[in-house]
């Protein structure tokens, strides 16, 4: 119920950038921990998998790419809403980064990666999604590159040299971009 009515409330207020802001950062914690049973009424032995596919059924997706796309010069709600994509396409289930790649959400981060470009919380963020939106789907991982993915994750390496999670971040969506094709 807490899932369905997170996604209705973020879809019912679509211009109150903290309203949204707050709704992505909920839905990303969600999908990473499987819920907080305690304060939102989520049975204890629900999953992260279990959680995240409520959210996605919920609309989580949409959502997250039209506050987005309502709301591009907010660095807060770009890299809650990016984070929260990235917690989705993180689990075991291919279809979460398909349905986040055919809905623009590659293009939409690489957008709020350029506009934030100085953000090291927008710059981690969007290695993040990239990294694990690209696994075990040749499609996407071209997509990424033609888009301009690698260039963004290089500049995030250079602009943050000494910020070890973007490093991290970025050398493995570069890993996981290349390691499996010769054409990237």
């Amino acid at each position: 119920a807490v899932v369905s009515t997170q996604s209705t409330g973020m879809k019912n207020v679509p211009n109150l950038v903290n309203v949204q802001e707050v709704g992505a950062e909920i839905i990303g914690d969600l999908c990473q921990m499987g819920g907080l049973p305690c304060s939102l009424n989520i049975p204890e032995n629900e999953s992260k998998a279990g959680v995240t596919q409520q959210l996605v059924d919920a609309g989580a997706i949409d959502v997250l790419l039209t506050v987005m796309d309502l709301a591009p010069q907010s660095a807060g709600l770009q890299e809650a809403a990016t984070y929260a994509l990235c917690n989705i396409c993180a689990t075991p289930e291919p279809s979460y980064r398909e349905m986040v790649y055919r809905s623009e959400g590659i293009n939409i981060a690489l957008q709020a990666m350029d506009r934030f470009e100085n953000n090291a919380p927008m710059q981690r963020a969007g290695c993040c999604l990239l990294y694990n939106i690209c696994i075990g789907n040749v499609e996407i991982e071209r997509t990424i590159v033609n888009s301009g993915g690698i260039t963004a994750i290089l500049k995030a390496l250079d602009t943050f040299a000494t910020d070890s999670t973007i490093q991290e971040a970025g050398c493995i969506a570069l890993h996981n971009l290349c390691a499996k094709s010769a054409d990237n």
